[in-house]
């Protein structure tokens, strides 16, 4: 299995009068290639595209060549991609249930 990193989480914090303001954070998108599927682990923050897209590119992929997408969880940073990758089933898992999962084994394997 080849684990490629497309995206890593940014984060610009400023601290301010009323205490803290987070700007351009996004969850990280990390690309999982294992045999003849390839796996997202989440989708991104929608104004993060263009710099996925072109990520995805120089590993010569394009977004319906995607299979399988892995959510951490359903906050907006990590999901609101998913609409660009027609082809993809989407799973979301706790690491936990991820390995245990019988349907997501199958799906890889």
């Amino acid at each position: 299995m080849r684990v490629i990193p497309l995206l890593s989480g940014q984060e610009n914090i400023k601290k301010w009068k009323y205490g803290f303001q987070i700007n351009g954070l996004t969850s990280s998108v990390t690309l999982l290639k294992h045999n003849d599927k390839n796996i997202l682990i989440d989708s991104g923050y929608y104004p993060h595209w263009k710099k996925l897209k072109a990520n995805l590119n120089k590993e010569k992929l394009l977004p319906n060549d995607i299979d399988i997408i892995i959510h951490t969880h359903y906050h907006l940073d990590h999901i609101s991609n998913d609409v660009r990758f027609l082809n993809a089933q989407i799973f979301s898992a706790t690491l936990r249930k991820l390995l245990l999962s019988a349907d997501v084994r199958r799906n890889i394997d």
